[in-house]
């Protein structure tokens, strides 16, 4: 239809006022209301499928006419809204009716009606005026206003007009009458017969019941009878039984009244029994301190001990293998001193024996130089009487042997030409001879003795530069150093190892407290600190202060009253903006942590303190609190509003006045409303005293740790000073060798320059010897030269003159004598040459290389025995810092072991005290 017509009778007041719908088929959101809706006629105008009936439907629907009193659960899902956007899940109407004329009859008789239905899938609920109503409550409301559910045209529906116009008379009847409502009575009518004929049937059953009740009311009279006597019998039975009661009534009531008594005394003494819990606790909790501080100490004392005894261990092993070092060393230096001793005995024997033989040597030198020049003198004299001989022989025979004088001046020419070439050659021969001896061997010589002597000051200057003296003062003094930097770092290894060993102890006594501490907060609460914590280690977010237990302190006798009004509270955390929490939630939804945490952002926080009295029995707990001032608001909330009272009565009293929660130390709580809360508490679980324990805790293990690398930075600084020792000490100790080295090199080049000079010398006299006996050559020769060139100037003659023969044969008669002294001398020349041979021989290759092999060795025993010494006095030093580093242990030892057996002692005694 192209229109829809809401129709009221003209009679009837009541009326549509305003409708709202959501979620209704074909209908989103929305209402119509106010001027929309006429009190007589109003129309619903609009294209097919624009929700005219819908609209119409939403009406049956709200009123629960029709096809819509009971609706099916396939049907619920037709009505419901199916278009894009939001999704509805259930269907809501609402209709408010103007009742200015009473006809909807209500508990407060409104001018207005309000009729809401809400459909969803597996729920129907109507309400009236904002109050949940059943569906048959509206119906009944509705039917008393001549909404009647069996009228079916209350709201005709599309279509039942036209059928109403076609169908029969008597069809047209019975509707007509169901219109005017007069089949409703029929329908009564009906249903009343039925109760009638009901009835009768009942009044047949109940004259036979009631027959039967008359024959059962005889037997109930003779009954009575004896309930009457019955009845007498039990008034005084509880006549009796009253009396009874009674009397123990008033004897409980005593017993009540001395029960009530000792009530009031140990209400009374509570105080101070809670007072005597708390000492017993605190001095358990005081005697398990010292009691786990003991086993720490004995723990520690024993490990300082196993320590101490290791070192010493190694310390005497140490010492026994440096006296075994040491006693090999004095054995080799004993040994050495013994081979040095037996060395220079010897020396001195060869040096008597080189002194006598160099005097022996000198004087057969000398006699042999006589001698030689003796026999050169006399060899001169015979080579040249020799030689005037042969010259007068030849003479005497050139006649024989040259046919002319020209023939024989010829040979003599090239005779005296030969000569004179021999000559040249030999006074060549002797020039350099004669300069070798006086000027080249010399300078050699001299040379090698500067170059002795240039040693000999380059090694006493190096030995200079070195500070050979100093270097070994050094080594001395580098070895102390270094011995008590090493004695520092073992004092500062035990103190490592004590503060490790606390650090250990701290940590079992941190995670028993963080247990306590955990046993007093709920599951989800830890966890979510937990949550919170892992994030704050991976994450830098600013702005977090930590947790409300960790921000203030108090005095330990108020822990319990803080615990009970803070509750949970205490592990809020504290943070500076609320966006700094909402970072930490967003890091705890993206990583699916659990827990749940809370937060007290400062930004948002007003809360001031309460101004409270302080009086005898009570004062602020907020004035006792000790805290940051920019946390003022967080405890101004928490603590801002409590009084902390000395007993119960008290407390009542300064609630109601002040207005305030007030708390008992021990506990007992008295709100601002007068509600008192409290009973016994284990003092031993408590938040606030496992959180403080908890924080104590914390900063000592900071501490310890703190310790821990101060010592271990402490070491690194010693173990580097020592490092630099040992550096120094092994330059220096390089130093000193080099030198060694250095000397025994040049010790030795010294020795082979002196054989070097010796060489030479021995060099210088054989140049010498051969100078003599050329002089000698060249003066014969140069002789046989003068009398050739004599000759030739005389006449070739058959004979000699007669000076000629006689002074040829003087000549050959002294010829022959010179031959026989000369042989003579000649003989005890080479005696003597064989002696002097001999003797230099012996010195050379036999007492003197004796000697001078001595002398290295001597000079190798004095060097490895200075070595030996050095090592020897190094070795005795060590010894003697390993025999004081022994005893510095026992005594070490001899402290560990009476702390440690005191330890014990004490540990027995507080035993003994406690009972165990």
């Amino acid at each position: 239809s192209f229109c829809t017509l809401l129709v009221y009778e003209q009679s009837c007041d009541m009326y549509i006022k305003s409708i709202s719908f959501g979620g209704f088929k074909s209908y989103r959101e929305g209402s119509l209301g106010g001027d929309e809706f006429s009190p007589m006629v109003n129309a619903i105008v609009g294209k097919n499928g624009s929700g005219k009936s819908n609209f119409f439907a939403m009406v049956q629907f709200v009123l629960g006419q029709g096809r819509y009193k009971n609706i099916s659960a396939t049907e619920r899902k037709t009505l419901l809204h199916e278009g894009t956007g939001k999704i509805f899940l259930s269907a809501v109407v609402e209709m408010v009716l103007d009742n200015s004329d009473g006809r909807l009859v209500t508990d407060s008789d409104a001018k207005e009606v309000t009729i809401r239905r809400v459909l969803g899938s597996k729920k129907d609920v109507y309400s009236v005026n904002n109050k949940n109503t059943s569906p048959a409550e509206v119906n009944a409301l509705l039917e008393a206003a001549g909404f009647a559910p069996s009228n079916p045209y209350n709201i005709v529906e599309q279509g039942k007009i036209a059928a109403f116009a076609t169908m029969r008379d008597h069809e047209r009847f019975n509707l007509l009458k169901e219109i005017a409502g007069t089949k409703v009575y029929e329908d009564r009518r009906e249903q009343s017969m039925k109760v009638l004929l009901q009835a009768e049937s009942d009044m047949v059953q109940i004259d036979s019941t009631i027959a039967e009740i008359e024959g059962k009311l005889e037997e109930l009279g003779e009954q009575r009878e004896e309930y009457k006597v019955y009845q007498q019998l039990e008034r005084k039975q509880r006549c009796l039984q009253y009396a009874m009661h009674t009397h123990t009534a008033n004897q409980a009531m005593q017993q009540i009244n001395t029960i009530d008594n000792e009530i009031n005394k140990q209400v009374s003494g509570s105080q101070s029994a809670h007072e005597a819990l708390q000492q017993k606790v605190a001095a358990l909790k005081a005697f398990d301190k010292q009691t786990t501080a003991l086993n720490a100490t004995i723990i520690q004392l024993k490990r300082q001990k196993d320590l101490v005894i290791q070192e010493r261990t190694g310390w005497v092993n140490r010492h026994a293998k440096i006296k075994v070092t040491l006693s090999n060393v004095s054995s080799g230096l004993k040994t050495e001193e013994e081979a040095k001793k037996n060395a220079e005995q010897a020396i001195k024997q060869l040096e008597k024996q080189v002194t006598a033989k160099e005097k022996e040597l000198l004087a057969d030198e000398k006699a042999l130089s006589a001698k030689d020049e003796e026999v050169q003198k006399d060899l001169a004299s015979l080579t040249e009487v020799q030689q005037r001989v042969d010259m007068l022989i030849t003479k005497r025979g050139r006649h024989n042997q040259f046919s002319s004088r020209a023939e024989r001046d010829a040979w003599l020419k090239k005779e005296i030409s030969s000569l004179e070439g021999n000559l040249s050659k030999m006074k060549a021969e002797h020039t350099r001879l004669e300069t070798e001896a006086q000027t080249t061997i010399p300078n050699k010589i001299k040379e090698k003795e500067t170059e002795i002597k240039e040693k000999r000051a380059a090694l006493a200057d190096q030995e200079k530069k070195s500070g050979y003296t100093k270097q070994k003062g050094k080594i001395e003094n580098l070895t102390k150093e270094r011995d008590a930097l090493a004695d520092a770092r073992r004092s500062l290894f035990r103190e490592q190892s004590k503060v490790q060993q606390q650090i250990d102890t701290h940590g079992e006594r941190y995670s028993s407290a963080q247990q306590r501490l955990n046993k007093t907060i709920p599951r989800d609460i830890r966890a979510g600190m937990a949550s919170v914590s892992e994030i704050l280690r991976s994450e830098k977010i600013e702005g977090v202060h930590g947790y409300v237990c960790d921000l203030f302190t108090v005095d330990k006798h108020l822990h319990t009253a803080c615990d009970v009004m803070a509750g949970t509270s205490l592990f809020h955390i504290v943070v500076e903006t609320n966006q700094v929490a909402s970072k930490i939630l967003q890091a705890l939804n993206a990583r699916k942590l659990p827990g749940r945490p809370s937060f007290y952002p400062l930004n948002r926080l007003n809360s001031r303190a309460k101004e409270l009295p302080t009086t005898e029995d009570s004062f602020p707990l907020y004035s006792k609190l000790s805290f940051d001032d920019k946390f003022k608001a967080v405890f101004a909330d928490l603590y801002g509003r409590v009084l902390v009272c000395t007993n119960l009565q008290a407390a009542g009293a300064h609630s109601k006045t002040h207005s305030c929660h007030c708390v008992l130390p021990n506990g007992d709580k008295v709100d601002s409303r007068g509600g008192i809360s409290g009973g016994f508490r284990d003092v031993q679980v408590s938040r606030m005293g496992a959180a403080v324990e908890v924080q104590n805790l914390k900063e000592e293990g900071v501490s310890l740790r703190e310790e821990l690398a101060n010592l271990v930075q402490k070491a690194s600084e010693i173990d580097q000073q020592i490092l630099a020792k040992r550096t120094n000490l092994q330059a220096a100790e390089t130093s000193v060798e080099e030198y060694n080295r250095l000397r025994e090199g040049e010790s030795y080049g010294i020795r082979a320059t002196e054989r070097d000079i010796h060489e030479l010398k021995e060099t210088l006299r054989l140049a010498t010897k051969s100078i003599s006996q050329q002089q000698s050559y060249i003066t014969g020769t140069q002789s046989a030269i003068n009398a050739m060139t004599s000759e030739i100037k005389t006449e070739m003659a058959e004979k000699l003159t007669p000076q000629e023969a006689t002074e040829l044969s003087e000549k050959q008669a002294k010829l022959d004598e010179q031959k026989k002294v000369f042989s003579h001398k000649s003989a005890e020349l080479e005696t003597l040459r064989s002696k002097v041979t001999a003797l230099r021989q012996l010195l050379s290759e036999n007492l003197i290389k004796r000697r001078q092999q001595l002398l290295d060795k001597v000079s190798n025993l004095t060097n490895q025995s200075a070595r030996d010494i050095v090592d020897d006095e190094k070795t005795t030093h060590e010894a003697a810092l390993m025999k004081n580093r022994i005893d510095s242990l026992d005594q070490e030892l001899a402290e560990v072991e009476k702390q440690l057996e005191k330890a014990v002692q004490e540990k027995s005694k507080q035993n003994e005290k406690s009972g165990l």
